[in-house]
């Protein structure tokens, strides 16, 4: 999988009392590590419509956040997650993803656009 040079993924984190800091670029670097205390934040550049997924060590995928923002702050627990940023065909609304998501394989409806780890330690 080649990465699109359109979409990027920028993570950051911050604990209590501390500034914010940028954790990793996707698809750059590649890996980033957090501790468990920390707050997330994720940060998309690309089209709309996209997606960031979470998928954990027994290859359990999550939509990130929940709610479909792209910006968000999120507590997470330890472990090893892949991130991956989603990018639907051309053409597509939102009612017709949301459509295909309940109807069709993940990797039909939303191809990988750039991925990159993330390391959650305790």
């Amino acid at each position: 999988e080649r990465p699109r040079s359109d979409v990027s993924l920028s993570v950051y984190a911050k604990r209590d009392g501390e500034p914010v800091r940028l954790v990793a670029e996707f698809p750059g670097s590649g890996e980033g590590t957090i501790g468990l205390d920390e707050l997330v934040q994720l940060r998309f550049k690309g089209p709309a419509l996209a997606q960031v997924w979470m998928v954990d060590a027994q290859g359990r995928r999550a939509r990130w956040p929940q709610d479909g923002a792209v910006s968000a702050r999120q507590q997470v627990g330890p472990g090893r997650f892949e991130l991956e940023v989603r990018v639907p065909g051309p053409g597509l609304t939102p009612e017709a993803l949301e459509q295909a998501l309940a109807s069709k394989p993940l990797d039909e409806v939303l191809p990988v656009a750039a991925k990159g780890v993330l390391v959650v330690t305790p």
